[in-house]
């Protein structure tokens, strides 16, 4: 009986034209590798709207790839300026209310780095935080 691929969402900020080609790149890969990923970069619209189709991406995916950048931590940590990135805010606040609500375990979010010089921008609340599979 076949199953169904792992479902990936990927969270990151919205940066540069540059950035999101990398964010396209790493989800065109995934999917090259029979992962089901998404990002909001490549749907033209949302039936439901944009706050309710992030919220069920969040919560129905095998999966959260959060794209630890400079900016990305500034604003999951509520260091921006108000009114500016407020997909991350947003998702940022479901994913550390999905976390406090699973105790210490970790079962999907999993930060990210395209650099290696990013990887002092991984939140916080993901120091001690142990992945495991469910």
């Amino acid at each position: 009986m076949p199953t169904s691929p792992p479902r990936v969402f990927v969270s990151f900020a919205h940066e540069s034209d540059e950035h999101d080609r990398k964010i396209i790149v790493l989800v065109d890969a995934l999917r090259g590798h029979g992962i089901d990923a998404i990002c909001y970069l490549q749907k033209d619209w949302y039936d439901e709207g944009f706050i309710l189709w992030m919220e069920k991406e969040i919560k129905t995916a095998t999966w959260i790839l959060m794209v630890c950048t400079e900016l990305y931590r500034k604003r999951s940590e509520g260091e921006e300026a108000e009114g500016k990135g407020l997909g991350v805010i947003w998702e940022s606040r479901i994913i550390r209310n999905l976390l406090h609500q699973s105790g210490e375990t970790n079962h999907k979010f999993i930060p990210i780095v395209l650099e290696a010089a990013h990887r002092k921008y991984v939140p916080t609340r993901f120091y001690d935080f142990r992945y495991t599979r469910s």
